[in-house]
Order: structure tokens, then sequence, then C-alpha cells
């Protein structure tokens, strides 16, 4: 199996692993953190959480010792994708209309600093495979 191949299937198992989180987190910072410290608090609490939780998962697969820098790279860019594809469907299907675009459209129309700070925290979600492959790297030698 060429390494590639490897990097998109390692990149499936931490974006729905993630985002499995995300939806868990989602649910208490809607109904529990943001009606206390606001929005933009609950998100900047959450992303450093799931952010750890990637590193975690990322770390349990082993991918830095598996992976070369340029498949990292593919896995972190192929995890961002899937992790965007899945919160588009999910906004799509559980939004607050009842027509699937009119659904998306709203979530992807969203400026909110809350969407920025979560949208930030998924950019550098996409950077973790990279880090610690060169991370892994920089002490093996």
């Amino acid at each position: 199996m060429s390494e590639a191949v490897v990097a998109v299937r390692l990149s499936a198992i931490v974006a729905a692993t993630v985002f499995a989180a995300g939806f868990a987190f989602g649910i208490l910072r809607i109904w529990v953190v943001a009606p206390l410290l606001g929005p933009l608090t609950a998100v900047v609490l959450e992303v450093p959480l799931m952010l750890l939780i990637a590193w975690g998962v990322i770390l349990w697969l082993d991918a830095a010792r598996i992976l070369a820098p340029s498949s990292a790279i593919l896995m972190g860019v192929s995890a961002f994708i899937l992790l965007q594809a899945g919160e588009t469907l999910f906004s799509g299907l559980l939004g607050p209309g009842n027509a699937f675009a009119a659904n998306v459209q709203v979530y992807w129309a969203d400026r909110s600093p809350e969407r920025w700070v979560g949208f930030l925290g998924q950019v550098l979600f996409s950077t973790l495979p990279y880090i610690q492959v060169v991370r892994f790297r920089r002490h093996e030698r």
C-alpha cells in the first residue's frame, strides 16, 4: 500500500474522531458554556481541547513514525477537507431551516468571530501531522 493511501486513511480516522469529539463538545458549548460565558469565549475554550484530542489521536496512530513529511502534509490537508465536508453535510442536514442548500449557505456565510476562531483551529489542526513528523525526525537523529 502506498504511503499516500496510508496518509489518506489515517486522515479519515483523525477527521472522524475529531468530528465526533466536536459534536460532543459542540453540545456542551451551545447548551452549557455559551449561555454562561458567551459564544466567543466558549469557542476559545473549546479549540485547544479539540487540538489536544487531534494531537493525541495522531500520536496514537503513530503517524510520525509511518509517514514522510510530504505524506504528513497530505494527511493534514485530507483530514481538513474531510472535516469541512462533514461539518458542511451536518449543517445542511441539521441546520435551522428545512432546505439542505439553504442551511449550508447559512453555515458558510457565518462571519462571526467565533466561526473564525473555530476555522483557525481547524487550519491549525491540519498542520498537526506535519508538526509531529518533523518533531519525530529531529528526535530520531
